[in-house]
């Protein structure tokens, strides 16, 4: 079918907006056009965010096609794919006068991208595997449907859509057929961008946000007919997507081996994950999933989910959506994250098996009087700091008796190792996030990181009751580390590390010792360090370690005393 049948005829004649740079093909030196401030504006080595983006993102398209083998003609790119979602309902929808097709359980933005444009919804279930047919979708069908959404893998329950039911629908309807494939890096298939090269009607769009980890950043693609491209890019806000995530997108697809490993861990989690789940007695079915998440069934979904959050995890109640009754959705987190999520699982079915809890007994008349028993580590001890400086804006958020989760975004690839190493050997709870001037060096949002990270910890310890107070520790492979500490509130650092190169991990080498002295003088430690090792790499993975283990150590709660003759 030709795709200008299903654009609105309006549209299809108005005049875009338009700025110099839409029409400017060149390399200019002088830019006097846009009304912009001269003189610049940097952030994070981005160093041209005084000017406007390129408003048609020529350089990521570019880079999209080669990686695709498409047109960059076929490409559009959106501020998140949501944004591509609102543009084709606007593109090719009568506002009180068209209607769309949904296959729950789906995606929510779907009704609410159509609702905000006046667009009434239709909806037509999927079999009991979830998967869509095509036969049923264009019975549904009327004069007026503008639009099916496909999600494939889908959103919640991570099947792919059969490629031949998709092809029926762009064979048969006359409308648009959006196939939304967020999730397809994680599934063992190529998808349907190849599709709109065959059909005029067929949009695919694609995300950063899933395998690329770059949900922050907002940025979303789409492939279709040039048209259809061309409507779209029409209708869009001028300068849709800013110059930080142009430069943020560039830089993931620099990565691809960083891309590809990630991807293929998330998978191999998910494997492991779901295999586990299975055996766990409570469980009624965990469906095969394409995507970076399982949607598990259960009895009482609403108690696990509330058990699952006072334990500190956040999953998604799924079991009102059609199909979906007593299921939930759980993203696949890290290794360590899963294992403690699959035995919080496994640690509610424990406790809700008939007959295992315990009637309470009553208390003896001889042990009526007697006074309560306090219990240690009443306190919370976590903390949330955030320092700003004109370099650096950092936030450290940390509970000391956590589980050892590390989210941990420094800028630097080997800060961000050592401070996970220290986070999962410390069983502390560790979130850090770090903006800073790295481009130019480490220094300001290293020593920063030490600084907030110490005012962290000394908050989180409050007034430092029931701890040990003391630690110490650490040998690493052919390198060994002595780490002792004192919380008590005395700051001073005693660095004897030797190394034997200038820099470790891309960082200078005595930034090391400066990082402890910054959070020895926060947190308000005594810390002595000790250290040899042939191999630079390993004598501070041993230091952090072991700093770790000695941290471990001295905040572990005995009683509710100070550790201190003059307290």
């Amino acid at each position: 079918m030709n795709i200008k049948d299903i654009i609105r005829k309006d549209l299809l004649e108005m005049q875009p907006y338009s700025s110099a740079r839409n029409e400017f093909e060149g390399n200019a030196r002088i830019f006097l056009d846009a009304n912009e401030n001269p003189y610049g504006a940097s952030f994070r080595g981005v160093t041209h965010l005084n000017r406007y983006p390129d408003p048609m993102q020529k350089e990521l398209k570019s880079r999209i096609a080669e990686l695709t083998n498409t047109d960059t003609t076929n490409i559009i790119v959106g501020n998140g794919s949501d944004e591509l979602l609102d543009l084709a309902v606007r593109a090719t929808s009568v506002p009180g006068g068209s209607n769309a097709i949904i296959v729950p359980p789906t995606y929510g933005m779907y009704s609410v991208a159509a609702a905000t444009n006046n667009v009434k919804i239709k909806e037509v279930l999927p079999d009991e595997n979830f998967n869509i047919d095509a036969d049923k979708i264009l019975e549904a069908a009327d004069k007026n449907t503008r639009i099916v959404f496909v999600c494939s893998p889908n959103n919640p329950t991570g099947n792919l859509a059969p490629e031949e039911e998709v092809t029926k629908l762009a064979e048969q309807f006359n409308g648009l057929v959006i196939v939304d494939e967020a999730y397809i890096d994680f599934a063992n298939n190529k998808g349907m961008a190849h599709l709109p090269q065959q059909y005029e009607n067929v949009f695919v769009m694609r995300t950063f946000s899933k395998a690329r980890g770059m949900a922050g950043a907002r940025l979303g693609f789409g492939f279709g007919h040039p048209e259809l491209i061309k409507v779209l890019n029409a209708i869009k806000m001028p300068y849709n997507v800013n110059n930080l995530t142009l430069e943020a997108g560039l830089s993931a697809l620099d990565r691809t081996g960083i891309y590809r490993s990630q991807t293929e861990r998330i998978i191999h989690s998910r494997e492991l994950l779901s295999a586990y789940l299975q055996k766990i007695k409570g469980i009624k079915k965990v469906y095969p999933s394409s995507a970076n998440f399982l949607l598990i069934k259960v009895d009482e979904p609403v108690k696990l989910y509330n058990y699952l959050l006072q334990q500190g995890i956040v999953v998604r109640d799924r079991s009102n959506m059609p199909l979906c009754s007593g299921c939930l959705r759980i993203t696949i987190g890290r290794e360590h994250e899963n294992e403690i999520l699959a035995e919080e699982i496994q640690n509610f079915f424990a406790e809700a098996k008939p007959g295992q809890q315990q009637a309470p007994q009553q208390p003896q008349p001889q042990q009526q009087p007697q006074q309560p028993q306090q219990q240690p580590q009443q306190q919370d001890h976590s903390s949330r700091t955030r320092r700003r400086t004109r370099e650096t804006d950092i936030l450290a958020d940390i509970r000391l008796h956590g589980r050892g989760i590390a989210d941990i975004q420094t800028g630097n690839g080997f800060l961000d190792h050592m401070l996970e190493l220290f986070t999962f050997h410390s069983k502390t709870d560790l979130l850090i996030r770090a903006s800073g001037d790295t481009h130019i060096d480490i220094h300001h949002t290293m020593e920063d990181i030490a600084i907030t990270l110490g005012k962290a910890l000394n908050s989180a310890l409050a007034d430092r009751k029931g701890m040990n107070r003391y630690g110490f520790l650490m040998p690493m492979d052919e390198s060994s580390a002595t780490v002792s500490i004192d919380t008590g509130g005395r700051s001073m650092l005693v660095w004897d590390v030797p190394f034997r190169n200038q820099n470790v991990g891309g960082i200078p080498a005595s930034m090391f010792s400066h990082f402890f002295r910054s959070l020895a003088d926060n947190a308000g430690f005594t810390i002595n360090i000790s250290a040899a090792g042939n191999d630079d790499h390993h004598l501070i993975e041993a230091v952090f370690k072991g700093f770790a283990r000695s941290l471990k150590q001295a905040v572990q709660i005995t009683d509710n005393r100070i550790q201190s003759t003059k307290a």
